[in-house]
């Protein structure tokens, strides 16, 4: 039933923001109800020492929306539950494929991702029109089903390192030409975070593989790609844009008030919207540019310090081959996460519980 289940939410995974739910004060995404699903049958199986992991965070979690309730500013009652209630799944989640490999099955998935990313940017290159729907407009970049390039992005760059760890290992000509298309991904999105996601990631692999020579091949061709890319119409793909950095940094400011003023627990987990006051249906609203500002801002310091420590520890168990691939891709996740809010973003907490899952002892 397990892993009937996977299946399910690895077939659901590639849609992306297509098959998003939208409700009057939150949005249901359908890779929720399957991680969900896959919860649910297989919750029994979680052993004692990953409880002794998991509890730590599922308290700081919960007290954290607890306290929000008596902030009148942030109370969001319902909405807070039930994206508290996410965050619990995807926790247990990972606490349910602990020590198991389903690399493979999840590279598939990415590479119909990116399958989906070509599609769209030759076939659907101007999506100003999404602007209607509270998305940021973009034309001439790569979003595919995500509808945005940042977290495109990062899931190419992840695709991208699978592929050489599969090169390594496999010899196979397909696994480079993964690398290409991914690394094209990465490149075509135009979102420089992504490029020092990948940047970062492919230097990580090489330094544990000991392939000095082939990450000297790969940032030469991707360098190239970067200059010589296609770049029409439209400030998005501007390299120089400034405009998404003032944006940023506005972000920042705001979110680092809000921690200022709740240091100790924050405002409550994913209540950022309820405390600014704005709407769901503008998809920024609930969000922030760097998801440690996030967790500091939702949870405070004590979140900060019980999921920094957990962390800690699972990476400590990390072992055996894949522990490079493991590292190259909590680097460039982590990287990446000072722009976006990559660190809990559903589709990327369930990547990395795969990557990571799979090499813990």
């Amino acid at each position: 039933m397990e892993t009937a289940a996977l299946t399910l939410l690895f077939g659901i995974f590639p849609f992306g923001q297509l098959l998003r739910l939208q409700f009057d004060k939150f949005a249901l995404h359908p890779i929720d109800m399957g991680v969900f699903l896959v919860v649910m049958l297989s919750l029994t199986k979680i052993k004692g020492k990953h409880w002794r992991l998991a509890v730590p965070l599922l308290s700081v979690f919960v007290f954290s929306y607890l306290q929000s309730l008596f902030i009148d500013e942030a109370s969001a009652g319902i909405v807070g539950l039930f994206y508290l209630v996410r965050i619990v799944f995807y926790i247990l989640f990972f606490m349910i494929i602990w020590g198991k490999d389903y690399l493979s099955q999840l590279y598939l998935v990415l590479v119909v991702v990116l399958i989906f990313g070509y599609l769209q940017y030759l076939f659907l290159p101007d999506l100003r029109f999404i602007r209607l729907w509270g998305w940021d407009d973009h034309l001439y970049r790569m979003v595919g089903s995500f509808l945005d390039p940042g977290y495109f992005s990062i899931l190419s760059v992840i695709g991208g390192l699978v592929s050489y760890y599969y090169f390594l290992r496999r010899r196979s000509n397909w696994y480079l030409l993964g690398l290409i298309g991914f690394g094209m991904g990465v490149v075509l999105s135009f979102s420089r975070a992504g490029y020092l996601a990948f940047v970062v990631g492919m230097g990580m692999m090489a330094f544990f593989e000991k392939k000095y020579m082939h990450l000297l091949a790969v940032l030469v061709l991707f360098g190239a790609a970067v200059i010589y890319a296609p770049k029409p119409l439209g400030e998005g793909v501007n390299l120089g844009r400034v405009y998404s950095i003032e944006l940023r940094a506005e972000n920042y400011k705001d979110t680092a008030g809000i921690f200022v003023k709740y240091p100790v627990y924050g405002v409550g987990y994913n209540n950022l919207c309820a405390y600014r006051g704005g709407s769901s249906l503008n998809h920024a609203c609930a969000g922030a540019d760097s998801s440690l500002l996030y967790l500091l801002a939702t949870t405070g310091v004590v979140g900060l310090m019980v999921v920094s420590g957990v962390f800690g520890k699972v990476l400590d168990s990390v072992g055996g081959e894949g522990k490079g691939l493991v590292f190259s891709v909590v680097g460039a996740i982590f990287l990446h996460s000072f722009s976006a809010n990559t660190l809990f973003y559903p589709w990327v907490v369930t990547v990395a519980a795969v990557v990571i899952g799979r090499s813990l002892r």
